[in-house]
């Protein structure tokens, strides 16, 4: 089962709720904000969520992280290389949007090491594909098909790279490494655009003129 919510604080964006059909055991992925609207998308889909998951370090994709870690008590997850910017709010960009937000208790994992995580019969490799953030990474479902990619790419472009720590070869290095050699048919799940396919993206002009426009920069 996945469930994709879309949540508002300063930006939208898309939460993602993936889960196991039969145990309905399963992850959340990058709940931004609106912390009682996910709870209740939790309860209308009767899901045990035990992970909370974050793509990246940026405000935006853990606003309601703590939140849902307390009332819920199960651990919020990440690649060490994003505790830099989960404890600095000038890092992840909440002290030029609002209120500044920190996440004191994170579950931290060597995304070098590509784990795979684990809910009922869910399971996620953890991909590192710096780039949009140091610390960003995809959650891939290699049996569903499926990947988590934050802002790494979305629908017909690429993440941007002009925030701390963003790195414009580095991104597309990680495109062409990582993501575009998965299968065509892979359904990807992005921070900010609707779902697309690999095979889509692939196949259109703009992916390919954005990744030597970036090469050429």
């Amino acid at each position: 089962m996945l469930v994709q919510i879309p949540v508002c604080g300063y930006f939208e964006v898309n939460t993602y709720l993936y889960a196991d059909d039969t145990t309905r055991h399963g992850f959340l992925i990058d709940p931004g904000a609106e912390p009682e609207r996910l709870l209740d998308a939790i309860e209308a889909n009767a899901v045990t969520v035990d992970h909370i998951l974050l793509t990246h370090g940026h405000f935006d994709h853990m606003g309601a992280a703590d939140t849902l870690h307390r009332v819920l008590g199960v651990p919020i997850r990440m690649t060490g290389e994003g505790r830099a910017y989960v404890e600095n709010p000038y890092l992840n960009l909440s002290a030029s949007c609002g209120p500044a937000i920190i996440l004191p208790d994170v579950d931290y994992f060597d995304a070098a090491q590509r784990p795979v995580l684990t809910a009922g019969t869910c399971r996620l490799e953890v991909v590192p594909v710096p780039g949009h953030t140091p610390d960003s990474v995809m959650f891939y479902a290699p049996q569903e098909g499926i990947a988590f990619v934050g802002d790494t790419i979305f629908q017909g472009t690429i993440g941007t790279t002009r925030f701390p720590g963003g790195d414009v070869r580095q991104l597309v290095n990680s495109i062409m490494r990582e993501i575009l050699p998965l299968p065509d048919t892979t359904l990807l799940y992005s921070g900010h655009s609707d779902p697309t396919s690999l095979g889509v993206e692939k196949a259109g002009e703009q992916l390919q003129a954005l990744i030597r426009k970036s090469y050429s920069c």
